[in-house]
């Protein structure tokens, strides 16, 4: 697709998403283009933990321990967005939260656990946690998007054993930012009678998102949807329920079980905690249903092709091939809303320092650095959120041209 299409259909979606981005996100004087770690909060999720604060404050005890309404709207308006039954998904402080209670569930003394070489570090934080508890051995396939979701596929395949009990990877690679296509590895799991775990920290508000294509999927609330801090989901297969165990409990963890065992809300049950946020991640839904997540995921793409043409100019070597033109065909597509890149040390005009602190020092960019690379200043990745614009991209490039020597 070339730039000068690219640009129309932006101008086009815009039409759509101006009204929404002038009401919530209020105009700012640096760029913030790392959405992918946290994403900004928009007006209407402030609001809505502004007022329920002032809700909470009439009677703290009933709030805290009595009124389920936020959470169950916030569960109700979660399921909406991700089209799945609200009874098969948990909310949970955040991915890390519901990795943990999965695989603390799944792996026994003695099973396997495969997975990739660029998962989140809560992966190797919890696989290493087991390995000294239980002697979960854990076996790491070195990923590499440039040989495609097949060879994918067989590499993940190769490292499977009669011991495997679970295979984790990421829809969308924080380190590598690639969406590799998990059909036919969840069929091959399948027949192998290995679960799969879907860590989909990404896939909220990066787009549509259908977690029930898995058995298992693991979201976060506030990265691209914007919820609090503190949210996250969990969708399991009912069958798996009742194989979880606790990571942490609260007071009516075991009432809930006892009255029903495929009740998955008893997990949600941690003792004393932070009951407004479940206001914020439902206005957080609703905006994105409000939104179209079609057209969500379809500028996002657009803005991060559009940069990664730009930013070509100055000769860097990207994560992942250029995946953007398959969602043009009606394929699925392997691209997401964020570009990697690095440049080797002597090309960098930065005095030592790296990308990201010279970005937001000399220019109040904000971006990740490339912890995919020993030396992570000499990257970074780029988020390109619906509220982004072109003009931040192009400052961001014009910014680069200053630092890296062509």
């Amino acid at each position: 697709m070339q730039v000068q299409d690219i640009l129309q259909r932006i101008k086009e979606l815009d039409s759509h998403f101006a009204p929404f981005v002038s009401r919530e996100f209020a105009e700012s004087h640096s760029s913030y283009l790392n959405t992918g770690s946290c994403g900004k909060k928009p007006a209407s999720v402030l609001n809505a933990i502004h007022s329920g604060w002032h809700s909470f404050n009439e009677n703290p005890t009933i709030s805290t321990f009595l009124d389920e309404e936020p959470i169950t709207m916030a569960r109700e308006s979660a399921a909406k967005l991700l089209n799945v039954p609200a009874k098969q998904l948990l909310l949970t402080q955040n991915s890390t939260h519901g990795l943990q209670l999965l695989l603390t569930g799944l792996l026994k003394t003695g099973d396997e656990l495969v997975t990739t070489d660029k998962e989140h570090g809560s992966v190797v934080a919890i696989s290493r946690y087991l390995a000294e508890t239980r002697n979960v051995v854990t076996h790491r396939y070195p990923i590499d998007p440039f040989e495609g979701s097949n060879a994918f596929c067989d590499g993940i395949l190769g490292f499977v054993t009669s011991k495997t009990k679970v295979v984790l990877v990421s829809q969308i690679g924080s380190y590598n930012t690639w969406r590799p296509n998990l059909t036919r590895l969840q069929s091959e799991l399948r027949k192998r009678e290995v679960e799969l775990i879907v860590d989909g920290a990404h896939g909220a508000g990066h787009g549509v998102c259908r977690p029930g294509e898995f058995r298992i999927w693991v979201g976060s609330g506030h990265k691209w949807l914007g919820g609090p801090n503190g949210t996250g989901f969990v969708y399991v297969s009912p069958d798996l329920v009742p194989t979880l165990e606790p990571v942490q409990l609260g007071d009516v963890h075991y009432i809930k079980k006892d009255a029903d065992l495929n009740d998955l809300t008893r997990f949600e049950s941690t003792g004393t905690a932070d009951v407004v946020r479940w206001h914020g991640l439902a206005a957080a839904c609703e905006l994105m249903l409000n939104l179209d997540p079609v057209k969500v995921g379809e500028k996002q793409l657009l803005l991060a092709q559009y940069y990664r043409q730009q930013v070509l100019e100055l000769s860097p070597t990207f994560r992942t091939p250029d995946l953007y033109g398959s969602f043009e065909e009606g394929v699925p597509c392997e691209a997401s809303a964020m570009v990697v890149c690095h440049w080797p040390q002597e090309r960098l005009n930065t005095g030592g320092a790296g990308l990201r602190d010279c970005l937001w020092e000399r220019f109040r960019i904000w971006v990740q650095p490339d912890f995919a690379n020993s030396d992570a200043g000499l990257g970074l990745r780029v988020s390109c959120h619906y509220s982004t614009k072109v003009e931040e991209l192009d400052s961001l490039v014009n910014a680069l041209r200053t630092m890296i020597r062509v």
